[in-house]
C-alpha cells in the first residue's frame, strides 16, 4: 500500500538538498505540444545580452549570491513540478483509456447482471482517478508558472523602468522553452525603434545594462534584436 505521508516525510527531510535522480529524466516522455520543453528553462540569449557584456554567461546574469541561491532552488523546483506534470499527463492518459475499455467491456457484459454492478462501481473509481489526475496536471502546470515567474522578478530586478513596462515583461506569457520568449524580444526591438531619440528604455539602461552593473561596452544596437532571415 502506497503510503503518501512516508515519502513526503523522507523527500522534505533536507530541502536544501533536494535532486531529482537521473534516471527519473527519462521517464513520463511527453507528446504531443509538451514534447521537447526542458526541465530546466533558460534565461533568453537577447536578455542576456542587454547586459553590456558580450562574454555573459547565464550563471553570471545573477552575481548576488544569496539571490542566485534563491534562482538554483526555483530552477529545482520547476524540474520536480515538470516531473510531476509528465507523470501525471500519462496517468491520465492511462485512466482514461482504461476508463473507455472498462465502459467497452460493461457493455459487452451488460446481459450479466452479476457482473454490472460491479462494472459500474469500477467505472466510477477510474474517471475520479481521471478527474484527479487532470487536477494534479493543472495543478504542476500553476506550480511551473509560479518558479518562471519568480525567476522572472529575479533576473529583471535591477531593471530600472516603470512599473508597467515592468509589468508587462512579467506577465507575457511563459512559452515553455525558455524564461521571456520571443514576444519580449519583439516589444523591446519596436521599443527601441520608437523610443531611440528620447530618454526612455535605453536611458533607463544607462552605461549599467539591464542588471544595472557598470558595462565596458555600449547598450546593445538594434541590430541585436533582428531575427536572422536564413
Amino acid at each position: 500500500m502506497f503510503r503518501g505521508p512516508e515519502v513526503i516525510k523522507r523527500e522534505w527531510r533536507d530541502p536544501d538538498k533536494i535532486i531529482l535522480p537521473r534516471f527519473m529524466a527519462k521517464l513520463y516522455p511527453l507528446q504531443d505540444m509538451a514534447q521537447g520543453l526542458p526541465d530546466l528553462v533558460p534565461i533568453d540569449s537577447f536578455v542576456i545580452s542587454l547586459d553590456g557584456r558580450t562574454s555573459l554567461a547565464e550563471d553570471d546574469v545573477i552575481q548576488d549570491s544569496v539571490v542566485k541561491k534563491v534562482d538554483v532552488s526555483l530552477k529545482k523546483s520547476y524540474a520536480g513540478t515538470h516531473l510531476a506534470l509528465r507523470a501525471g499527463i500519462h496517468r491520465t492518459y492511462v485512466a482514461q483509456t482504461l476508463l473507455s475499455d472498462l465502459k467497452a467491456l460493461h457493455s459487452a457484459l451488460d446481459g450479466s447482471s452479476d457482473c454490472s454492478g460491479l462494472m459500474s462501481l469500477i467505472e466510477r473509481q477510474v474517471e475520479f482517478l481521471s478527474d484527479i489526475s487532470c487536477d494534479v496536471v493543472r495543478a504542476s502546470t500553476l506550480a511551473e508558472g509560479a518558479c518562471v515567474s519568480a525567476r522572472r522578478n529575479l533576473v529583471l530586478r535591477d531593471w530600472k523602468t516603470d512599473a508597467a513596462q515592468r509589468a508587462s515583461a512579467l506577465g507575457l506569457p511563459f512559452p515553455g522553452n525558455v524564461l521571456f520568449g520571443a514576444e519580449l524580444e519583439e516589444k523591446l526591438h519596436e521599443r527601441f525603434k520608437e523610443k531611440k531619440h528620447t530618454s526612455s528604455f535605453w536611458s533607463n539602461l544607462g552605461d549599467r545594462g539591464l542588471f544595472g552593473r557598470k558595462s565596458p561596452v555600449p547598450a546593445p544596437s538594434r541590430h541585436q534584436f533582428v531575427r536572422s532571415q536564413g
